[in-house]
């Protein structure tokens, strides 16, 4: 009895075997099929026409498209290879004002003089007289060279306006008085009261100076002593040119 069920156990197991293999073999034999039939590849449609360009002139930037429609690509085929989008350079041309503003910019650059300074002393200044030059021997800046530190004086190598200055510093508990001339006339003064401590006096001006004119700095009235260490300077650049 035991054996007959065994033996009817292992007969149902090769049935079930073989009911499944023989599925497999037929959904093998399906998708083999479906394979061959329904693999498609895509291809690209023929590239569209250009899209307008970004700019009119000066470079810009262009750009058309394709579509891998042509046909499109089944569930089991390849997609196309490459790219969809492909961009171009356009409108290389130069703008006509840009070209001729850059121009004028470059010729009047080129005409464009540049002139500024900043003296100061490099030790202190004692003993000096009224109307006395301050002996501005040293130079931070002098763009146009046109102050001379042998002579303290700012001579103007062009005709236009300029700006002044002058920062004046007494010595310790004294008192001074300076201007800023030009052609020996006074333009401003500067004032450092006598107190506790040092004290500055600062002015500036802006001017017309004819090329050739100089302009320089000076004691007025009373005050014999400057203080240096860049506390005392007289500095100007030239805004523009005139006739």
């Amino acid at each position: 009895m035991f054996a007959y069920f065994i033996g009817s156990v292992v007969i149902l197991c090769l049935g079930i075997q073989y009911i499944i293999l023989n599925r497999l073999e037929k959904l093998q034999a399906d998708y083999n099929s479906l394979a061959i039939h329904d693999a498609k590849d895509g291809a690209w449609t023929q590239w569209g026409p250009w899209d307008p360009c970004s700019a009119t002139c000066n470079g810009g930037i262009k750009f058309r498209t394709r579509t891998c429609s042509d046909p499109t690509p089944s569930p089991l085929g390849k997609f196309c290879d490459g790219e969809g989008i492909q961009y171009g350079p356009c409108s290389q041309n130069t703008c006509p004002y840009a070209e001729s503003t850059s121009k004028i910019e470059c010729l009047l650059q080129s005409q464009r003089t540049y002139i500024a300074f900043t003296a100061y002393l490099s030790t202190h200044a004692t003993h000096l007289s009224n109307a006395q030059i301050i002996p501005f021997d040293k130079v931070e800046l002098n763009e146009g060279q046109g102050f001379n530190t042998n002579t303290h004086i700012f001579t103007c190598p062009v005709t236009g306006i300029y700006t002044f200055q002058t920062a004046t510093t007494s010595t310790l508990n004294g008192a001074l008085h300076a201007e800023i001339v030009k052609e020996g006339n006074q333009l401003v003064q500067a004032h450092a009261e006598p107190g506790g401590n040092y004290n500055q006096g600062f002015n500036s001006i802006i001017t017309k100076c004819d090329k050739g004119e100089k302009v320089w700095v000076r004691i007025d009235r009373y005050g014999n002593a400057v203080n240096s260490d860049k506390f005392t300077t007289f500095s100007g650049f030239l805004l523009w040119e005139s006739k």
